[in-house]
Protein backbone atom coordinates (compact mmCIF):
# COMPACT_ATOMS: atom_id res chain seq x y z
CA UNK A 1 0.00 0.00 0.00
CA UNK A 2 1.38 3.40 -0.92
CA UNK A 3 0.83 6.72 0.79
CA UNK A 4 -1.45 7.73 -2.07
CA UNK A 5 -3.72 4.73 -1.35
CA UNK A 6 -4.39 5.79 2.22
CA UNK A 7 -7.71 7.42 3.03
CA UNK A 8 -6.88 9.45 6.11
CA UNK A 9 -9.55 11.84 7.37
CA UNK A 10 -9.53 14.65 9.90
CA UNK A 11 -11.97 14.69 12.86
CA UNK A 12 -14.39 16.79 10.78
CA UNK A 13 -14.37 13.95 8.18
CA UNK A 14 -12.61 16.02 5.50
CA UNK A 15 -9.69 14.56 3.60
CA UNK A 16 -6.59 15.80 5.41
CA UNK A 17 -3.66 14.05 3.74
CA UNK A 18 -1.64 15.69 0.98
CA UNK A 19 0.46 12.95 -0.64
CA UNK A 20 3.60 13.59 -2.69
CA UNK A 21 3.36 13.82 -6.46
CA UNK A 22 5.68 13.36 -9.40
CA UNK A 23 7.81 10.54 -10.70
CA UNK A 24 9.54 8.48 -8.02
CA UNK A 25 12.70 8.38 -10.17
CA UNK A 26 12.81 12.20 -10.58
CA UNK A 27 16.24 13.79 -10.71
CA UNK A 28 14.98 16.79 -8.70
CA UNK A 29 13.02 16.69 -5.43
CA UNK A 30 11.40 19.70 -3.77
CA UNK A 31 10.21 19.59 -0.17
CA UNK A 32 7.79 22.23 1.13
CA UNK A 33 6.97 22.74 4.81
CA UNK A 34 3.29 21.81 5.13
CA UNK A 35 0.13 21.92 3.02
CA UNK A 36 -2.12 24.96 3.05
CA UNK A 37 -5.85 25.23 2.38
CA UNK A 38 -5.48 25.04 -1.40
CA UNK A 39 -3.14 22.05 -1.22
CA UNK A 40 -5.58 20.33 1.12
CA UNK A 41 -8.48 20.98 -1.25
CA UNK A 42 -6.60 19.79 -4.34
CA UNK A 43 -4.63 17.00 -2.64
CA UNK A 44 -1.32 18.05 -4.18
CA UNK A 45 1.72 19.92 -2.80
CA UNK A 46 2.66 23.40 -3.98
CA UNK A 47 -0.54 24.46 -5.74
CA UNK A 48 -1.56 27.53 -3.71
CA UNK A 49 0.11 30.97 -3.72
CA UNK A 50 3.44 29.35 -2.94
CA UNK A 51 2.87 26.95 -5.80
CA UNK A 52 2.39 29.81 -8.26
CA UNK A 53 5.71 31.31 -7.17
CA UNK A 54 7.33 27.87 -7.27
CA UNK A 55 6.09 27.34 -10.85
CA UNK A 56 7.60 30.66 -11.95
CA UNK A 57 10.92 29.87 -10.28
CA UNK A 58 11.33 26.41 -11.78
CA UNK A 59 10.21 27.64 -15.21
CA UNK A 60 12.96 30.27 -15.04
CA UNK A 61 15.51 27.49 -14.49
CA UNK A 62 14.18 25.37 -17.34
CA UNK A 63 12.81 22.63 -15.10
CA UNK A 64 9.42 21.10 -15.78
CA UNK A 65 7.12 20.69 -12.77
CA UNK A 66 5.82 17.29 -13.93
CA UNK A 67 9.40 15.97 -14.03
CA UNK A 68 10.02 16.87 -10.35
CA UNK A 69 8.99 14.99 -7.21
CA UNK A 70 7.07 17.32 -4.88
CA UNK A 71 6.32 16.63 -1.23
CA UNK A 72 5.84 18.30 2.14
CA UNK A 73 7.73 17.72 5.38
CA UNK A 74 4.30 17.38 7.01
CA UNK A 75 1.63 15.55 5.01
CA UNK A 76 -1.19 17.02 7.09
CA UNK A 77 -2.21 20.50 8.14
CA UNK A 78 -0.73 20.33 11.61
CA UNK A 79 -2.66 23.25 13.13
CA UNK A 80 -5.37 25.01 11.14
CA UNK A 81 -5.15 28.02 13.47
CA UNK A 82 -1.39 28.42 13.21
CA UNK A 83 -0.04 31.75 14.42
CA UNK A 84 1.03 34.20 11.76
CA UNK A 85 4.10 35.33 13.69
CA UNK A 86 7.18 33.64 15.10
CA UNK A 87 6.21 34.13 18.75
CA UNK A 88 4.52 30.72 18.84
CA UNK A 89 7.69 28.96 17.71
CA UNK A 90 9.89 30.49 20.42
CA UNK A 91 7.79 29.62 23.50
Amino acid sequence: MSLIDLDVRAPDNSRSLVPPCGPKDAKMIFVAEAPGKVELAEGEPLVGKSGALFNQMIAATGLIRNHCYLTNTFKFIVNKKRASNNETFYR
